[in-house]
């Protein structure tokens, strides 16, 4: 093959600059964190880079998010038409279901036809975990009633 896989990025959010044509991932994705089950995470994003040797390729990508018993929760797929110079390829996951805590996995396959065989060329894992994020502290039962108003501070006091 000519055109390869050189990266391959999980975020929560792009953004691609109209007048040069750079790529912005922000908010990347290794672990979810999530409060309570099911828990939803609107959109992910899983961005590739493929560079071309030689002569380039035209082929299908397939991403897909599922759980480690091989449930498919949801896939995206794109026609890639390379060119000599890198190709960026943006496959946006809506509305992602988690049903549980656990190891999720993201596949990105390649076939040169729509209905496959499929090769894989990357795999990367998205840990959902059922806490709240760690720096986001815990609230306590004391905390979490309610509190009487202050007075305001006048400016003599």
């Amino acid at each position: 093959m000519a055109t390869e896989l050189a990266a391959c990025v999980v975020a929560e959010g792009v953004s691609l600059d109209s007048m040069t044509g750079r790529v912005t991932a922000f908010n990347m994705l290794d672990v979810v964190f999530a409060h309570a089950f099911p828990a939803m995470l609107p959109k992910l994003f899983v961005i590739t880079l493929y560079e071309t040797e030689g002569e380039p390729a035209r082929f299908h990508e397939r991403v897909s998010l599922s759980d480690l018993t091989g449930k498919v929760l949801v896939t995206s797929s794109s026609e890639i038409v390379a060119t000599l110079h890198p190709h960026r390829s943006i496959n946006a996951l809506w509305g992602t279901r988690f049903d549980s805590a656990g190891k999720y996995l993201i596949k990105v396959e390649r076939a040169e036809k729509v209905d496959g065989p499929w090769v894989q060329l990357a795999r990367r894992t998205l840990f959902v975990v059922g806490e709240g994020h760690p720096l986001a502290g815990r609230t306590t039962e004391a905390e979490a009633e309610p509190r009487q108003p202050k007075t305001p501070a006048t400016i003599a006091e």
